[in-house]
């Protein structure tokens, strides 16, 4: 299970997530990893990943190469992202 907290706070964002990533059948863990990283940066978003480490390397790594992670405005981001979701994956983009 991942935690990933973010807090508004009077002049920032605070964003944080635990480090733990486990490998293996979840009725038997097989390996454990205490130095996962989950969070990164895309130009001044935070962006957190659970789940498959594997894919979210591949879709940061997509991401970037993209550009994304050199936009300067947030909702520009969250509309390029959404953008790049909706042309790989042919679902509806809100």
């Amino acid at each position: 299970m991942t935690l990933i907290v973010c807090m508004k706070a009077e002049q920032a964002i605070i964003l944080a997530a635990d480090s733990r990533g486990t490998i293996g059948d979840p009725r038997g863990l097989t390996a454990i990893n205490d130095n996962q990283h989950k969070l990164f940066s895309l130009g001044r978003c935070g962006l957190g990943l659970a789940g498959a480490s594997e894919m979210g390397a591949t879709l940061l790594d997509e991401l970037r190469k993209k550009g994304v992670d050199q936009l300067s405005e947030v909702d520009t981001v969250v509309a390029r992202v959404a953008e790049i979701y909706h042309q790989r994956s042919a679902l509806p983009c809100f």
